[in-house]
């Protein structure tokens, strides 16, 4: 519950700054205020990403619906976004499964028909094969990173460093 008058930073300021910080981001959060009643302090508190903007006087039975509400949905959310996760871990996993079978058939093709234009194709398909592996092993290492999975090694470089290795 975060009150929209308050002295030195308001409750606007205080939920942008919720919002943009990683850590605090997902905390719903409920605007109340007695003075800013209006359809445009309205229409900020909730674009600024407030589940729930209540003007005073509140009715205790009303705030503990709607907090009851909040946190329902902000759970239901977690839920989901749990479930997304899992989903997309286990279709990553489970797509290198078939490209490993198609892997080795094109490997036992190309050794049991040696003729030029089976090669040719067999090499052709074996490239194919090889970016769509790269793409799918790119979708991992980023699914990784974006849940905390994975944690990258950040260095410090200078651009004549990068520029001479490039060169």
């Amino acid at each position: 519950l975060l009150d929209v008058q308050m002295p030195g930073m308001d409750g606007f300021k205080v939920l942008e700054a919720l919002k943009a910080d990683a850590k605090t981001s997902r905390i719903p959060v409920i605007l109340l205020t007695a003075a800013q009643r209006d359809a445009f302090s309205i229409e900020r508190g909730l674009e600024l990403g407030a589940a729930e903007y209540l003007t005073k006087p509140i009715d205790a039975e009303v705030l503990r619906v709607r907090v009851r509400g909040v946190l329902r949905l902000a759970r239901a959310e977690r839920e989901l976004e749990t479930l997304r996760r899992d989903f997309s871990a286990m279709l990553l996993h489970d797509m290198r499964t078939p490209l490993e079978s198609v892997r080795l058939a094109l490997s036992l093709l190309k050794r049991v028909h040696a003729d030029e234009r089976t090669a040719e194709l067999v090499g052709m398909a074996t490239g194919g094969l090889e970016e769509i592996g790269e793409m799918v092993e790119s979708l991992v290492e980023g699914h990784r990173l974006a849940h905390g999975d994975l944690h990258p090694d950040l260095q410090d470089v200078t651009l004549c460093t990068i520029s001479s290795e490039v060169a």
